[in-house]
């Protein structure tokens, strides 16, 4: 009788790592967006200064704050995009209204409020009138 031998996969351990979901990954990562935006903002605005002699960042400061201000986009995109995922399958299953449809849709609406705005008109008259009577 043989015996199949199970191989072990070996796994990268970096893999298994970036693979594993931390509790406050996104929430840490959306904080940090956050501010890396308030950071750039600040630095295009000239509230926030960086030294001429400082390396990079004090020569081209406009760069940098522009570059924060993308990457932290990316990052906000990052802890958003899994909240929207399960949404777009069911994007797919959206039937527009047809034309006929939709006009019917808006002598609706319109004749509705044209309705309602009639009864509040008329309940306001009524009331000014009987407030009328009592003073």
């Amino acid at each position: 009788m043989a015996f199949k031998e199970s191989v072990a996969e070996k796994k990268n351990k970096l893999l298994e790592i970036l693979n594993k979901e931390y509790k406050f990954e996104n929430i840490f990562l959306a904080f940090v967006a956050v501010l890396s935006i308030a950071f750039g903002i600040m630095i295009l605005n000239g509230d926030f200064v960086v030294k001429e002699g400082f390396p990079i960042l004090g020569d081209f400061p406009r760069v940098f704050a522009w570059a924060l201000i993308g990457i932290a986009l990316f990052g906000l995109l990052m802890v958003i995009y899994p909240f929207y995922e399960p949404a777009f399958p069911e994007f797919k299953k959206i039937t527009w209204a047809t034309r006929n449809e939709l006009l019917t849709d808006i002598a609706r609406v319109f004749s509705y409020m044209i309705i309602i705005s009639l009864a509040f008109l008329f309940f306001d008259l009524i009331i000014k009138r009987i407030v009328g009577l009592i003073w």
